[in-house]
């Protein structure tokens, strides 16, 4: 009886992962470019373009200390980066349903 349901489990377990098809990563990476945004402001305007002015640039080349200044530059653009809004993950969401259900 055991090794049937371990058999019935096997089966059920490769036919829900078997099907997915796996494509490997290409061999050479695609250049990734920040979109310009038009109604953005002047000042996220800059920041997007030095972001794309800092994609571009090979980093073979570069001593250590302008990598550690260009790494700087990006922590301190992401630290002004301010996002607004309200992020809720699945779980939560799914706490609030189930709260409302049992509210309502």
């Amino acid at each position: 009886m055991k090794k049937l349901i371990f058999s019935a489990m096997t089966v059920c377990l490769m036919s829900i992962t078997g099907p997915y098809i796996v494509q490997a990563a290409p061999s050479t990476p695609s250049e990734v470019v920040i979109p310009e945004i038009k109604d953005a402001s002047p000042e996220a305007q800059a920041m997007i373009t030095r972001l794309n002015e800092i994609k571009a640039m090979d980093f073979k080349h570069l001593s250590s200390s302008e990598r550690k200044a260009l790494r700087h530059e990006l922590k301190d653009m992401k630290k002004n980066h301010v996002v607004t809004g309200i992020y809720l993950s699945v779980g939560a969401i799914i706490v609030i349903l189930l709260i409302l259900l049992l509210v309502l």
